[in-house]
């Protein structure tokens, strides 16, 4: 029954969204802070997919899966 709280918690969090966003102030502030807001989480998704390639690569050289 655990996943109905999920459940629930995903409907409130969209209600939640789009009353916010039905406010003209709500989609300026966010209009305003899209492009750095989108760069910032960019930059964050990349360095988390170098640290996956790097470690991949560091687990499969040590278990001599990779000729160096």
């Amino acid at each position: 029954m655990a996943w109905a709280g999920i459940v629930l918690a995903s409907i409130i969090w969209r209600v939640f969204l789009s009353q916010a966003f039905s406010l003209p102030a709500v989609r300026r502030a966010y209009g305003r802070m899209q492009r750095v807001a989108s760069r910032v989480i960019g930059a964050i998704i990349g360095v988390f997919a170098l640290r996956l390639i790097y470690e991949g690569v560091d687990a499969a050289v040590s278990n001599n899966l990779l000729s160096t």
